[in-house]
């Protein structure tokens, strides 16, 4: 960004998001969207009766880990660096992070749909070291951002 007057902040490049990293998170939380509808569709009788059900829970997974949790871990590093004027440039352990996560959500969906639990409980482990690498990045990029401390504290919490 150019200065049109005199004390127009330039914009650094920390304080953009960056390019490749969101867009895999965005992509793989809408291919999991796209698989629990395509499961529903392909087999309505699964939202019918007791819903702790392992291929309901699968489904449910799908959606709430899958599509809601990778969107708001792309949105962060999207957010962080626009709204909150926080430094968040993508580095190698957050692609690793990216990937933790979505092979974390890929095995618990997988494993809730086979019944096996013990295989589920080490995806879930993925999916929170993904989560909580995210986590202490924002919560240290949250420090250095020029904005009031209330705003600080409820983005931490």
């Amino acid at each position: 960004m150019v200065p049109s007057s005199p004390g127009v902040e330039i914009a650094r490049r920390d304080r953009l998001p960056p390019r490749l990293l969101p867009v895999l998170y965005f992509g793989a939380a809408h291919l999991f969207l796209i698989l629990a509808f395509s499961a529903m569709a392909a087999q309505p009788a699964l939202l019918t009766g007791f819903f702790y059900q392992p291929r309901t829970v699968a489904i449910v997974h799908l959606i709430t880990l899958g599509w809601i949790g990778l969107s708001i871990l792309g949105a962060i590093y999207v957010i962080g660096p626009m709204a909150l004027r926080m430094p968040m440039p993508a580095r190698r352990l957050d692609y690793v992070a990216l990937a933790f996560a979505v092979i974390g959500v890929a095995g618990m969906v997988a494993h809730f749909h086979l019944g096996e639990y013990g295989g589920m409980a080490w995806s879930a482990g993925m999916v929170a070291i993904g989560l909580l690498h995210v986590a202490v990045r924002a919560v240290r990029g949250i420090r250095a951002a020029p904005i009031e401390r209330p705003v600080k504290v409820h983005v931490v919490l």
